[in-house]
């Protein structure tokens, strides 16, 4: 099971951007410095905005300009480097899910896009909000195989580990290898190969 952004496609300036001028719009002055927006990543991000007094409904009437604005940049993204081998290469044996914050037709958009198929199933923040509970969905479907989630913020590795699968941390993304590491993955990895020997 794999997160998206960053952890699949280099998205941290692009998602920056883009919530810098939603947060301007919309008078939410929490994405203005990055360390802010990656800040609400420690956690489920829209847990974090309902504890900074956002909430749900708030969130909910704003989100379409928000996903509006992504739609347009998410397309032209970047995979990091060895994710396109790595992905295809799971793929041909394990059952692959990404489990993510965004919406799966942006991210079925963008893979497709790289050339990208045969994964499982991509389940987005339009089908449910919480990542713990799309994990354990996905777990409970394969009862016999160890269940890996793929991330790169502290966030994923909560929800990763509260969902009862084994978390990976990768450097690459948006929190970095120090950062993960105070989270306790069962492994941080520096490079997509390394998933391969898991």
């Amino acid at each position: 099971m794999f997160d998206f952004d960053g952890t699949l496609v280099d998205s941290l300036q692009v998602y920056h951007q883009v919530h810098r001028e939603f947060g301007k719009r919309c008078g939410i002055p929490l994405f203005e410095e990055q360390s802010q927006f990656l800040d609400l990543y420690e956690s489920n991000f829209y847990e974090a905005l309902e504890r900074k007094g956002y909430t749900r409904e708030h969130w909910t009437s704003h989100a379409p300009l928000l996903y509006a604005l992504l739609k347009d940049k998410v397309p032209h993204l970047s995979l990091f480097p060895q994710i396109k081998t790595v992905l295809e290469q799971l793929i041909r044996n394990e059952p692959v899910y990404v489990i993510t914050s965004n919406l799966s037709s942006v991210v079925q958009s963008l893979l497709k896009s790289h050339g990208i198929s045969g994964v499982k199933a991509i389940l987005g923040v339009d089908q449910e909000a919480s990542k713990v509970k799309k994990i354990e969905s996905v777990i409970s479907g394969h009862p016999d195989m160890r269940p890996l989630y793929v991330g790169d913020t502290v966030g994923d590795m909560i929800e990763g580990d509260k969902a009862g699968a084994l978390t990976v941390g990768v450097s690459w993304g948006w929190h970095g290898r120090d950062r993960l590491e105070k989270a306790g993955p069962a492994f941080v990895i520096g490079e997509p190969m390394e998933l391969l020997s898991l």
